[in-house]
């Protein structure tokens, strides 16, 4: 399996710098001026056919040390190893072709862990990684089956546990809320369909946005979050089909019913709101529209822009 999320680990592997100037870069890894530099890199030094490459913190500690077989850009061969600014190491690797192949060693809350890698591949153990989108990897692979989870600061808070086996990708993701609580399942069917529900959180902070339902294998109804963890619209299927909407305070504003006909919620009584893109978080609170129905008829509409 292909462990797509590993390109993110090495952020210094893309850049391309000029190898008789000391390069100076910000936290983003971008050039910068040496006043304003997080990171610097000085002139590298041929050793045999390879090239060592150093990075170090601004205070002048080690950050990076590895070689590389082109003088012009990080690709690696042998072992690259990265560390934090207090001298343990981050994570350490072994390249061949810029390819991990052999042990790999890296950290989860300051535990070291071990992979094996083939080809850049990860064939078993585990790894830990943290990109600069707020979330954090954890990867654990037994046998045929590959643990990935995804979350924020604790590994036991919110987070998303994907679950796959051999080729078959993704067939139970198990999602948790800001405490860690189960907030429930998606399983994957044979026809290609989804049974349980799914849930999509905000970028940051993590938190769930939006928890679609899919009983039956069907996709049926969504309840959707303001992004401060207040419930903006609420499905329920325990008595009938409804909908019930709330302002950022927690106020109910308005309710709908449905019912179900031809894979479709149809709206037959009730205030309907309609509010602008979920994943906007400026706008999300924004309401962009409301209907109101009676005997699954439209009786009146009004538009806010």
């Amino acid at each position: 399996m292909t462990v797509l999320f590993f390109t993110g680990v090495f952020l210094v592997g893309g850049k391309i710098m000029a190898q008789n100037d000391t390069i100076c870069h910000d936290s983003k890894w971008k050039t910068t001026v040496k006043d304003s530099a997080i990171f610097f890199r000085p002139p590298v030094k041929k050793e045999g056919d390879l090239y060592v490459m150093q990075d170090f913190y601004s205070s002048g500690k080690l950050q990076m040390s590895g070689t590389s077989s082109k003088a012009n850009k990080d690709f690696w061969e042998g072992k690259v190893t990265w560390y934090n600014e207090d001298g343990s190491i981050l994570q350490q690797g072994s390249y061949t072709n810029n390819r991990l192949n052999g042990t790999y060693i890296s950290t989860l809350d300051g535990k070291p862990l071990k992979a094996l890698f083939k080809d850049g591949r990860i064939v078993s153990g585990k790894t830990g990684s943290n990109f600069g989108n707020n979330r954090r990897y954890y990867t654990e692979i037994k046998g045929d089956t590959t643990l990935n989870i995804i979350y924020e600061k604790d590994i036991k808070g919110v987070r998303y546990e994907r679950y796959s086996v051999g080729n078959r990708y993704d067939v139970l993701i198990k999602y948790c809320d800001v405490d860690g609580k189960f907030i429930g399942e998606r399983k994957s069917l044979s026809n290609g369909t989804y049974e349980g529900l799914e849930v999509s959180y905000c970028k940051e902070p993590m938190r769930p946005l939006r928890i679609t339902y899919y009983p039956k294998g069907q996709k049926l109804g969504t309840t959707v979050y303001y992004c401060n963890d207040q419930v903006r619209e609420e499905f329920n299927s325990a008595n009938g089909l409804s909908k019930t909407f709330y302002s950022p305070a927690g106020k109910v504003i308005g309710k709908i019913n449905y019912v179900y006909e031809n894979n479709y919620l149809k709206p037959v009584d009730g205030k309907e709101y309609q509010f602008y893109s979920s994943y906007n978080e400026y706008k999300e609170e924004l309401i962009k529209g409301i209907r109101t129905y009676s005997e699954g008829k439209s009786v009146t509409e009004q538009q806010f822009y």
